[in-house]
């Protein structure tokens, strides 16, 4: 799955990510507004802050997902899927399915 294909624009970082080293990353967006004003940034953050921590205290818990083909959403199974820079690898079991306790 060319993953570059989904942002918005040639040379974002998901982008460079796919493109240099061709596997997907994960974009999280908690607030409403991609490119806030300057004068903004105060109360943006106040408001993402709790909900950011709460994302990483969750997320050191594990990493748990399901890995299908985007365009015929059929799961694929034995695909190698990577921590970095951790260094755990695992293959997805005969549904697509993996679970990273971290």
């Amino acid at each position: 799955v060319d993953y570059a294909k989904y942002f918005s624009h040639s040379g974002s970082f998901m982008s460079y990510v796919d493109s240099h080293e061709h596997r997907a990353a994960l974009e999280l967006s908690l607030g409403c507004c991609r490119y806030p004003q300057q004068q903004q940034l105060t109360e943006v953050w106040m408001e993402v802050v709790q909900p950011f921590r709460s994302l990483i205290s969750e997320s050191r818990k594990g990493v748990f997902g399901v890995v299908v083909n985007s365009d015929s959403k059929i799961v694929l199974d034995k695909v190698l899927v990577e921590v970095k820079p951790y260094g755990y690898t695992q293959y997805t079991d005969d549904k697509g399915r993996f679970a990273f306790y971290l």
